[in-house]
């Protein structure tokens, strides 16, 4: 018999991630999935918490009960409030630039952990247009260009907006030839005159980036037909899911 495992893998629909995707699993396999962000703008920041599902349900299994601490190297710790349905919530944590952050979530008898450092934050210079070929048509889509810190390593998602509703595409990019450099990133998502556009650039740590890139790579697994693994995650103790804290910038256009 076989279980799906429910990634919340992008459901964070306050924070930053949303997209629901199904994977066949052993039941014995059956595990909690974790996911919260942290960032550099006001909170209050949720942490979500789930389970794997039945396979003949369509719905979520949402956990509440545990207890959910994050805290930071500069001695703030914040116990989150239960806010039900599996959604634990900060109160007087404040997400600031170079702090290291560590979650802990205390569940049954067992404890799942992990951290994060928030990077700077990377203004976004401009958001223009490229055509390019599509498999039918020309496309035209959106290019965010913006100035990559030089001397550290960068990684970085891009959550697109259109009209005010978010792309369910994983934008991701890293520095690694492009360091110190301009950087004109291209979102392969067809847009059209007249749209409202928002881009929100997170500078996300490696560990998140490898979470992202292995979501991707996952996707078009099952869109291939073929038998997909789990993404890394970067939390400890044997849950799924990922804990980030991360800051961003954010520029809207209207296209010409």
């Amino acid at each position: 018999m076989k279980k799906s495992i429910f990634l919340l893998g992008a459901m964070l629909f306050l924070v930053s991630c949303e997209k629901i995707i199904t994977v066949d699993l052993n039941e014995s396999d059956s595990r909690y999935v974790i996911e919260g962000c942290i960032n550099n703008h006001p909170g209050p920041y949720q942490v979500y918490i789930s389970a794997t599902r039945p396979s003949d349900s369509d719905q979520p299994v949402l956990i509440p009960g545990a207890m959910v601490i994050i805290s930071d190297d500069y001695g703030q710790c914040d116990t989150l409030t239960d806010m039900g349905s599996g959604v634990y919530q900060t109160g007087t944590l404040q997400g600031i630039v170079g702090h290291r952050y560590r979650l802990e979530v205390f569940l049954d008898g067992m404890v799942f952990t992990s951290e994060s450092v928030m990077g700077n934050v990377v203004p976004i210079d401009t958001i223009t247009t490229a055509t390019i070929s599509g498999i039918q048509q020309q496309l035209l889509v959106p290019v965010v260009s913006f100035s990559d810190p030089a001397g550290q390593i960068n990684y970085y998602r891009y959550v697109l907006y259109v009209n005010g509703i978010r792309s369910a595409e994983l934008f991701l990019g890293k520095d690694e030839h492009s360091d110190g450099l301009s950087v004109n990133k291209m979102l392969r998502q067809g847009v059209s005159s007249g749209d409202s556009l928002e881009v929100e650039l997170q500078n996300i740590d490696e560990a998140v980036f490898e979470y992202f890139n292995d979501l991707a790579g996952l996707q078009g697994q099952v869109l291939a037909g073929l038998t997909p693994s789990n993404p890394v995650s970067n939390i400890s103790g044997g849950a799924l899911g990922y804990f980030s804290a991360y800051a961003y910038s954010r520029k809207a256009v209207k296209v010409n």
